[in-house]
């Protein structure tokens, strides 16, 4: 059996040091037999301009008079982690398939259709509300989980050695999946309104570019082409002794044995890293 030992969310720590009140776009949810964190994808400011980590007291305190509040991306990430929650606790776990987690993916996608579309989407300041996620279902000693974009579900023997990770997967490999907007950022490119349009327009849920093995990833955006996107799993827990999930916001802490070691010990210590971010840590009762 595992035991939920740590859920929290963070938002950037510029503005955690300093008080300052942020819209949160990651979300999570967790009951007895089931979790799923939701991370809203970042939009552009009000004006259109691109969105910036904030690094200083000043670019904080400029992000929350122009970044768009309430966030229709934390609207559909609040939406994404609450009902698969919710579904998973109706489903009977002896009968549970992968299929059935995909069942849940769609009927949340459609939620995100539903309040997409009376919007009128531009790509830059009104693209469509969307999020990546994780999440998972416990039955017997099998978690059935999914993921869709950059957020992750990490599972570790005693030693701290990766036993199943949902970045590692010939599907997930076959094509260029590294979309992030922290990277993106540090492109020139970015800048430009008709270069982020093409992003969010032309790359973001492409069935094409990912048949061909190109550059593409995947979001919940209500389109039914996101769902291909939608990788779903049934791992064996017998050698699995943590469970951890998280939103890209965590990695930069958990890159080695030793990062992981101390996260464990002392998991309010993500609170220090830059980004908004949100980590669960599951472990297996001895």
């Amino acid at each position: 059996m595992f035991l939920l030992k740590f859920a929290q969310k963070y938002n950037f720590a510029i503005m955690q040091k300093n008080g300052i009140e942020h819209v949160f776009e990651d979300f999570f949810s967790t009951s007895s037999n089931a979790f799923c964190i939701a991370d809203g994808i970042t939009r552009d400011l009000t004006s259109g301009e691109p969105f910036i980590y904030p690094k200083t007291l000043d670019e904080a305190l400029t992000l929350t008079k122009n970044y768009p509040n309430p966030s229709g991306a934390g609207e559909v990430a609040h939406i994404c982690a609450e009902s698969f929650v919710k579904c998973a606790s109706l489903l009977d776990g002896k009968k549970l398939k992968k299929h059935h987690i995909h069942s849940i993916l769609k009927l949340i996608n459609h939620e995100i259709y539903k309040i997409n579309k009376p919007r009128v989407i531009d790509y830059i300041a009104n693209d469509l509300y969307c999020c990546v996620a994780v999440g998972g279902i416990f039955s017997d000693n099998i978690l059935y989980c999914f993921a869709i974009g950059d957020s992750k579900i990490t599972m570790l023997d005693e030693n701290l050695n990766v036993v199943f990770d949902t970045s590692d997967s010939s599907e997930t490999n076959s094509y260029k999946y590294s979309f992030s907007l922290r990277r993106m950022n540090k492109t020139s490119n970015w800048n430009e309104k008709r270069y982020r349009t093409f992003i969010r327009k032309k790359i973001r849920n492409n069935l094409f570019l990912k048949t061909i093995k190109r550059y593409t990833f995947g979001a919940l955006t209500g389109e039914q082409r996101c769902l291909k996107f939608v990788k779903t799993y049934s791992v064996p827990l017998d050698n699995v002794k943590y469970i951890l999930a998280y939103s890209d916001g965590c990695e930069e802490c958990l890159q080695t044995k030793d990062q992981i070691r101390s996260v464990l010990s002392n998991p309010e210590q993500i609170a220090e890293e830059m980004h908004e971010k949100t980590l669960i840590i599951y472990e297996k009762e001895n």
